[in-house]
């Protein structure tokens, strides 16, 4: 690249004229002070001379390095050059305001997804209100059964459309995501000339945390796909089921198909439960704690040579933490609607009364796991902070 003016006095007569101070506010440069005492040395004889000079201080980035250049000095020009890391953070103090302004266009468009799939998450909401209606009408024995089995279809149809749509706008999101935010700063500085370790520790924090509040958002998106649309339809096309098998049905057999429904309700919670155990990663952070121990371990070795990477860790530790809570009242949610789809008349069934008691097992082992998940991680991020202490 070579070297680029940064600073420029004309006509100076005194190495007073020239303001360091100045040129580390404009330039952005320090200038060391064995410069500054070979820059006053240098001049003495100009100044004797009562001659004017003109003074630049250039800076070559990619090279780090910095000089002062003294055009008409006696008894000939002068230049003088040291290493010089400030220029790089000054380049970098600029990409930092483009990456800023790049994560705010992130942060507009990962809301604006939010948006969508909440307007997805509104029509299931519609759906819902219809199906209490039907719902009503069934258990008042009002309405013809034909007319409101067709309801009942045209129910099921708008939930599946509902999932459809909800997964699609997913997808999409994190098509976008992964390949924007979710690659995290280090491309957005390279576009700007700029890397990561020319940032200043107050810059690096301030991006991480724009990330990791975008992550969180982000998460948005998927808890809306999966709670309030995907397995917020698997409950009301549970109960759509059982309304019409009360329509359809003898008493008896409306009974053994609500029972079939619940029970596959309970398998299908079942499995949120240990998901929900599985993308906690609890186990991966208890190893990592684990090998922070040791010294020979490879995770030991990568963070102590790559102390930049701790954050990251960290970072990760943080985002699953945030999720905790999300898969807790995902599992309660699904199990309450559950139990709000079985038509009253039947609540008191032997065999509906132990579903009901699996269910509410399967929500207390949930939130005990995601408890013992808690605790690991947050200890795991307290062993990597004091991991970041030592290497100091």
């Amino acid at each position: 690249m070579g070297y680029t003016n940064r600073y420029k006095k004309d006509g100076c007569t005194s190495h007073k004229d020239v303001d360091f101070g100045k040129i580390q506010t404009i330039a952005l440069v320090t200038v060391p002070i064995m410069v500054k005492s070979s820059f006053q040395q240098k001049l003495a004889a100009a100044e004797k001379a009562k001659k004017s000079f003109d003074v630049t201080v250039d800076v070559d980035t990619a090279a780090g390095k910095a000089r002062i250049v003294v055009k008409k000095a006696e008894p000939s020009d002068i230049v003088i050059e040291w290493t010089d890391r400030t220029g790089k953070k000054a380049d970098a103090k600029k990409a930092v305001l483009k990456v800023k302004a790049a994560l705010t266009s992130f942060a507009i468009t990962n809301n604006q997804w939010v948006t969508e799939i909440t307007k997805v998450k509104q029509k299931v909401g519609i759906i819902k209100d219809e199906i209490k209606v039907i719902e009503s009408t069934a258990a008042s024995g009002g309405g013809d059964a034909i007319a409101l089995v067709k309801r009942i279809r045209t129910a099921e149809e708008g939930l599946k459309s509902a999932c459809t749509e909800g997964h699609k706008v997913f997808r999409e999101h994190d098509t976008w995501y992964l390949n924007g935010p979710r690659k995290g700063v280090a491309p957005l500085l390279k576009a700007q000339n700029a890397e990561e370790k020319d940032l200043e520790k107050a810059d690096a924090e301030e991006l991480s945390k724009a990330l990791h509040a975008m992550s969180v958002i982000a998460g948005q998106v998927k808890t809306i796909r999966d709670n309030d649309i995907l397995l917020a339809a698997q409950a009301l096309d549970a109960r759509l089921k059982n309304i019409e098998a009360k329509l359809t049905k003898t008493t008896q057999g409306a009974l053994v198909e609500v029972r079939k429904n619940v029970a596959a309700e309970a398998v299908k919670i079942r499995e949120l439960v240990g998901k929900a155990f599985a993308e906690v990663k609890a186990e991966k952070s208890q190893n990592l704690m684990d090998s922070l121990k040791d010294p020979n371990s490879a995770p030991y070795k990568r963070l102590a040579s790559n102390p930049q990477f701790i954050a990251t860790e960290v970072e990760s530790n943080k985002v699953r933490l945030g999720i905790i809570p999300k898969y807790i009242e995902m599992v309660t949610k699904q199990c309450v609607r559950t139990m709000k789809g079985i038509p009253q008349e039947m609540i008191m069934d032997p065999q509906i009364v132990n579903l009901a008691k699996q269910l509410d097992e399967l929500d207390k082992e949930n939130k005990r796991n995601m408890a013992s998940a808690k605790l690991v991680l947050e200890n795991c991020n307290k062993a990597l902070d004091l991991f970041a202490k030592s290497l100091k």
